[in-house]
């Protein structure tokens, strides 16, 4: 049985971190916000739950799932495990989980600020460099005012000391910038996420 999983113009019955079913496939909804291609079809971001590969999934092919509905810890980690694999998609997507956090993971700039790299180095076409350059001048601090009550956060304080531990990040102290240079680790970018 098919549904309507769009529950008001742009937004989705279909949740954040839910499983559904699309066609054969239990897919993870990587985002609740439906996107809309040129040719008027109606999407969300969603993976495919057993390899995190990319689906745009139409809302009009989500079906309901009903298997066993994972807890959000464990899709953390299984999304993680896409991370390590090398899924830019994971990455992004951990960046943004870690700005707000949980109550079970706490909230992490840090996290945040190592995943959102990852991604951009991983897959450079599909994500917007700018969006960390805002982060990497003003700090930490962007990250410290989103996330909800009763969640901890576990953001880095010292913006500086933070990127010092990233290859590809250098401060230019007479400019008083961070300067992004392009390069393709994102194994690092992984790594110190995952070592915070």
């Amino acid at each position: 049985m098919i549904v309507n999983v769009e529950r008001s113009p742009g937004y989705s019955e279909a949740g954040y971190a839910q499983l559904w079913r699309h066609k054969d496939q239990t897919v993870l909804i990587m985002g609740n916000t439906v996107k809309e291609r040129r040719d008027g079809a109606r999407w969300l971001w969603a993976a495919n739950w057993s390899d995190g590969e990319r689906i745009n999934a139409p809302v009009s092919e989500l079906e309901p799932y009903d298997g066993p509905k994972p807890i959000m810890l464990e899709v953390v980690r299984q999304v993680e495990k896409w991370a390590r694999e090398g899924n830019g998609d994971a990455m992004w997507w951990l960046g943004d989980f870690y700005e707000f956090g949980s109550r079970a993971t706490g909230a992490n700039g840090g996290k945040a600020l190592a995943y959102y790299p990852g991604a951009i180095s991983c897959e450079p076409e599909w994500y917007d460099q700018g969006t960390v350059g805002l982060v990497l001048q003003d700090g930490m601090g962007l990250f410290r005012a989103g996330h909800p009550e009763g969640v901890e956060d576990k953001t880095p304080t010292d913006t500086r000391a933070f990127l010092a531990r990233f290859r590809e990040f250098r401060a230019i102290d007479t400019e008083g910038l961070i300067y992004y240079p392009d390069t393709k680790d994102w194994r690092e970018c992984v790594a110190i996420a995952e070592a915070l």
